[in-house]
Formats: structure tokens, C-alpha cells, sequence
């Protein structure tokens, strides 16, 4: 998945979250590259990106089911979209970039 789609299933899947997406800005009106167009736009789609609606919205149009996976040393199910949310902050943490993240989903 790329960046564009990315926001492109949230909003599909009901997200209105963040003001660029109030505005119509992610519908297709600019051009994408790998990289957003300017740092506004790049602060609300990192606001995006940690806000769980965002990714329940993707989960719901990916059609995401639950997952089971391990939180410490509890054993719990979690929906698969937080697993997901989740991934990419470990993905982040060992140095991979959001958009390699976003291409194994």
C-alpha cells in the first residue's frame, strides 16, 4: 500500500479526522510523488497516521479481521487494524521508513 492509498482507504472507510481531509485535500486533486508536497501537509498525515481512526477506517475497508497476538506476557486478542498501528511504530523504531512500512500491508 502507498501513502496515497493509505489515505485514500481511510477516508473510504469513514475517517474525517484531520483538517486536510475536512478540506478535500487527499481526493485526488494533487500529484503524488513518494514523498508528500509540502511539511503542512506532511504534519496532519503524521497526525493521521497516529490517530486509530485512521487505521480502523483502513481495517475496515481492507477487511481486516481480528488477529491474536501477544501484549507482555498477557495473551489477548486485538483487532487487526491496532496490530497493524502497532507494527509500524516497531517498524519505525529499527529504522524502516513509513512508506517501506506501509508497502507490506
Amino acid at each position: 500500500m502507498t501513502i496515497k492509498q493509505f489515505i485514500e482507504k481511510a477516508i473510504e472507510g469513514g475517517y474525517g479526522g484531520t483538517s486536510l481531509v475536512k478540506k478535500g485535500c487527499w481526493t485526488g486533486i494533487r500529484t503524488w510523488t513518494h514523498e508528500l508536497p509540502d511539511l503542512d501537509d506532511q504534519l496532519h498525515f503524521m497526525a493521521m497516521l497516529l490517530d486509530p481512526l485512521a487505521w480502523q477506517a483502513v481495517g475496515r475497508v481492507e477487511e481486516w479481521s481480528e488477529e491474536r497476538t501477544q501484549m507482555g506476557y498477557h495473551i489477548q486478542w486485538i483487532p487487526m487494524w491496532w496490530a497493524k498501528m502497532l507494527g509500524l511504530v516497531d517498524a519505525l523504531a529499527v529504522g524502516k521508513t513509513i512508506e517501506s512500512y506501509l508497502k507490506t500491508l
